[in-house]
């Protein structure tokens, strides 16, 4: 069988904008897929200390991007630091 790696947002996505709980449901589907072999990763834009209302799928995730991609991480391992640049010139778009 072919393994995933599986990204999902938290707000509005894993956890209810109403009820700001993570559904039975997407509990139940992202139990399915690690015990389909899959990875699940959360992708967001919030760094680590505000990430504090998973604890029901905790155990199911596999890393994280966070910070939109500025720090990313498996386990306690760092897969990627980028920090922004003390002279970061703001306001100006580098593309």
């Amino acid at each position: 069988m072919t393994q995933y790696a599986l990204f999902f947002d938290i707000d509005g996505t894993l956890v209810s904008f109403k009820t700001h709980q993570i559904p039975q449901s997407t509990i139940d589907a992202l139990t399915q897929a690690k015990a389909n072999g899959h990875k699940v990763f959360i992708a967001t834009g919030r760094p680590p200390l505000i990430i504090t209302n998973l604890g029901a799928i905790e155990h199911l995730i596999d890393g994280y991007v966070t910070i939109n991609g500025a720090l990313c991480f498996v386990g306690d391992e760092v897969v990627r630091c980028k920090n922004i640049p003390h002279k970061a010139k703001i306001g100006r778009a580098s593309c």
